[in-house]
């Protein structure tokens, strides 16, 4: 959190909701560019919506949403991601380490990523990954290290290799014997099952 309020949040990005002239709920958000299908869309993704447990269940958060949709239309931004901090708030992917062992096949080799200076090789695999798709975000070198920095404070990163360089990449966490994986990108089979 320390490294995220020092590095990545300008104030100016902060929507409030206030109830009796004090903030009751807040959100982020944080200017990206995306592509689908073949265009180049500047939009916000929102993080770190939050409501003080005092003012919880009343829909101040809901409200705030709107005023953000309502900014993003005034701005002529097409549309915004919400962002959660844990996968599970939609839908739960985590399994334990042996139950994924028997989903995998050794890599021909394999590291663990340590350091934002290795964004190139991760960048060569997701934008094989992202080539035919149509929706995905756009990352330069500075988003590649942010990306990177932020996901080594909060877990552990991979990157695999075929014959032919880096093929498959996987940013996780590790809790109660739980593997929780934030993101996944692949250039080939090879990659995806190592």
């Amino acid at each position: 959190f320390i490294w995220y309020f020092q590095r990545l949040v300008h104030m100016e990005e902060v929507l409030v909701g206030e109830e009796g002239g004090s903030i009751a709920c807040d959100l982020h958000l944080r200017p990206y560019e995306i592509s689908v299908r073949g265009h180049s869309y500047q939009t916000d993704y929102i993080v770190g919506v939050a409501t003080h447990p005092a003012a919880r269940g009343r829909g101040l958060a809901k409200e705030l949403l709107r005023g953000s949709f309502h900014a993003a239309q005034r701005e002529g931004r097409a549309f915004q991601i919400l962002m959660p901090s844990a996968a599970s708030f939609y839908l739960p992917r985590s399994a334990a380490p042996e139950k994924l062992a028997l989903l995998g096949k050794r890599a021909a080799r394999a590291k663990s990523i340590s350091s934002a200076d290795e964004w190139q090789e991760l960048a060569s695999v997701y934008d094989a990954y992202t080539g035919n798709r149509n929706g995905y975000a756009l990352r330069d070198e500075a988003s590649w290290r942010r990306h990177i920095e932020a996901a080594l404070l909060e877990g552990y990163g991979a990157l695999v290799y075929d014959g032919d360089g880096p093929c498959g990449y996987l940013f996780y966490t590790i809790s109660d014997r739980k593997l929780a994986v934030s993101e996944m990108a692949f250039s080939s089979e090879a990659g995806r099952r190592g």
